[in-house]
Parts: structure tokens; sequence; C-alpha cells
């Protein structure tokens, strides 16, 4: 199931840059408390954020995350830096690959 869907709602957030955070209901109907490092999921490959890499938050700025579609999109978007040098604005939907699994926030 995707996180966004089953997540309590205001109760995503991002921290550190890197650290996703979400209240997720598990298989009995209870909010669980996970969170998910996505530096180990999100890289940068010049300028993009791109899914089965990592550490993304070391070459971007002004990271943030938006959770105005919620439920459906869950976007972390920030400026990334491109091998020349200059900044790039990047945006991925978090809900493409991150999953409730029983109250926890898996990829």
């Amino acid at each position: 199931m995707s996180f966004a869907d089953s997540a309590e709602a205001g109760s995503i957030r991002l921290e550190s840059d890197h650290i996703l955070f979400a209240k997720c209901k598990d298989m009995s109907g209870n909010w669980v408390s996970s969170s998910m490092d996505l530096d180990r999921h999100i890289g940068n490959v010049n300028g993009n954020l791109t899914w089965d890499s990592g550490a993304y938050s070391v070459s971007s700025k002004d990271i943030h995350l938006d959770v105005s579609g919620f439920p459906g999109r869950v976007v972390l978007s920030a400026k990334l830096k491109k091998e020349d040098g200059s900044y790039k604005d990047s945006s991925i939907n978090l809900n493409d690959r991150i999953m409730n699994k029983n109250g926890h926030l898996e990829y």
C-alpha cells in the first residue's frame, strides 16, 4: 500500500533534509511512527533526483517536501548540483516507490 494513502494527515514531514517521517496505519488499524533515510535510496545524477542511488542531500540545497497533493502525492523537491557546478530544480514523487508495510515505511 502506498504510504501517503495510509498516513495520518499532517504526520508526513522531512527532517535534516533527508529523513522522512510519517505515522502509518498497521494491519490492525493502529498508528505507527516510522522513519526512513531517503539518502539511502535517492541520489543526484547530474542535477536530477533519481531512485536506486543515494546521498542526494549532500549535493542539494533548498530541499523541501510538498504534501499538498496528499494523499496521492508526496513530492521531494530540491536544487541539485550538476556536473558543471550549476544547480537545477528537480523533484520526485515519493509515493512511487515508498510503501507502508504494516505501519512501517519501506522502499
